[in-house]
């Protein structure tokens, strides 16, 4: 009987070994314990068998070393450096949770955007879960946001109300569709705020708990050293410097927003590779362009386009229920296929392309380029392709403008053909000689494409035009003097020389009575 009972004490002392975490030093030895998590950058791990390793190694770049050991008996929690740790299994699987930090943030839709607290840095995978309501008005919100699209909310190209982030304050940072979940790379370093797409926060109540885990890279947190070259043990080496709070990363509505620059831009091949998940309803490429920018897009991976659908490429499953229905985003298209489409920066959007495995495209008019899946029901898509983005600008664009060098100044605006006016920020003195010149494409409801040279096919669309000698359309300007009058609006064009008829500052619109159903922009450029 002693013999039975020491056989299975035996049996289950061996079964409780093969099921502990092991930890693989880099010099070669073991610790076996569980993992329960981390402390101030360190592996905290309670032991099921007795440990006395002792480490050695360098610790700064003029061959200086360090000694430490690890030592306890079985119960005892022990501290191990990530540096000095070559791989961990858990149970004797890979390590896959202990490879994240995991920090639990609470997303309120307030005037602000949230700070989550977590620094991040290039090249980091970060995972984010996201469940609770928020109450607006009588509106219950997920994070998956509705079926209505905000053109004024922070990204208006996706679901009123869903879950939204982007890494830093800067307000041009591109911003990241999460939703309900989602699975991305940090492209720059910075902060990561949360936020939920809406432009209305006044009447919001409730929240959103947004579980994030961001993956730590040992390689990298391993080799950061004080400025002495060594390591540095109060360092916080996952970037959750609570007592540094970040500036705060204020709600920017798009709206009727004017683009003003005084760069100007290469002519150069330009090359960017992301991944779109297969629940992206629009992945911000972060790349802008201009109307005729040629584009070539190639895409790679399969995703999970439903359960019906399973796995597919990027041109998509069989033509569906959606395509016929016409509930896909662009319905002659297969399910899950990658499709595209361009977010002018009034918020409103082109009508989605097919992009498939490869396509390229010139683009109908200025704006953000974006890149999403071809379902009407992402909930239940997983996966992700990986893309490959050429463009170069195209000649007529950058060309197109008179080369004046004799002039002292220039400044490029974005003329958006639903503004009463933009204010081109340039003040003039009566007499003053100014070159204005545009490209791009304007579209009003029931029209085609309209240039700046604007379209007399379509003058009966308008019961009084501006300038009423000029074609709907056409790219017009004005100077409002300092006391608030206007001078006669005055036709431009596609190129026109002016002579400043008064002091005052330089406006530009479009030619038309009625901007609300107008769409689209030109680009001008203007010499002075």
């Amino acid at each position: 009987m002693r013999r039975i009972v020491l056989a299975f004490l035996i049996v289950i002392m061996s079964a409780a070994i093969a099921m502990a975490d092991t930890i693989y030093l880099r010099n070669g030895q073991t610790v076996r314990g569980t993992v329960l998590g981390f402390v101030s950058g360190r592996f905290a791990v309670k032991l099921s068998a007795p440990a006395n390793v002792q480490i050695t190694s360098q610790n700064n770049s003029q061959g200086n070393t360090y000694s430490t050991r690890i030592a306890g008996d079985v119960g005892d929690v022990v501290f191990i450096r990530p540096r000095d740790v070559e791989r961990v299994e858990i149970e004797g699987r890979p390590i896959d949770e202990a490879r994240y930090l995991t920090r639990s943030v609470k997303v309120e839709l307030g005037p602000n955007w949230v700070d989550t607290g977590i620094d991040l840095r290039r090249g980091e995978r970060v995972q984010v879960n996201a469940s609770g309501t928020i109450i607006a008005g009588r509106t219950r919100i997920t994070p998956g946001g509705l079926y209505s699209r905000d053109p004024n909310a922070p990204m208006p190209s996706a679901a009123e109300g869903s879950l939204i982030g982007a890494i830093g304050n800067d307000p041009n940072a591109p911003i990241i569709e999460i939703g309900l979940n989602r699975e991305f790379i940090a492209e720059r370093d910075g902060r990561l705020y949360l936020t939920a797409n809406r432009s209305d926060y006044t009447d919001a109540r409730g929240s959103f708990t947004a579980q994030i885990r961001r993956e730590i890279n040992f390689n990298q947190q391993a080799a950061r050293r004080n400025n002495n070259g060594e390591f540095d043990e109060a360092d916080d080496l996952f970037g959750t410097s609570d007592n540094n709070p970040a500036p705060a990363r204020p709600r920017i509505t798009t709206g009727n927003q004017t683009t003003t620059t005084t760069t100007t831009r290469t002519n150069a091949p330009v090359e960017k590779t992301l991944e779109v998940p297969g629940n992206s309803r629009g992945t911000d490429t972060g790349i802008d362009l201009r109307s005729g920018d040629t584009v070539t897009i190639t895409a790679t991976g399969n995703i999970v386009a439903g359960r019906r659908a399973g796995s597919v490429n990027p041109d998509g499953g069989r033509v569906g229920f959606g395509s016929i229905a016409g509930t896909y985003p662009v319905a002659n298209a297969g399910v899950g296929a990658l499709i595209g489409y361009i977010r002018l920066t009034n918020g409103q959007v082109t009508q989605p392309f097919l992009v498939g495995s490869q396509q390229t495209i010139t683009a109908p008019v200025d704006g953000r380029l974006f890149l999403l899946i071809n379902d009407d029901n992402y909930g239940d898509n997983s996966g992700s392709f990986q893309v490959k983005i050429s463009y170069a600008p195209s000649s007529t664009s950058s060309n197109n403008f008179p080369n004046n060098p004799s002039a002292n100044n220039e400044r490029v605006v974005n003329v958006y053909a639903d503004s009463q006016g933009v204010d081109a920020g340039i003040d003039l003195r009566q007499g003053q000689s100014v070159t204005v010149s545009a490209t791009g494409t304007i579209y009003s409801r029931g029209t085609g494409a309209i240039s700046p040279e604007g379209n007399h096919r379509y003058d009966s669309m308008a019961n009084n035009l501006p300038v009423s000698d000029a074609a709907f359309g056409a790219l017009v300007g004005y100077i409002r003097t300092t006391d608030g009058r206007t001078t006669q609006p005055f036709f431009i064009g596609n190129q026109q020389t002016i002579t400043s008829p008064a002091d005052g500052r330089l406006f530009l619109m479009v030619n038309d009575d009625n901007m609300r159903d107008n769409s689209g922009n030109f680009r001008v450029r203007i010499v002075y």
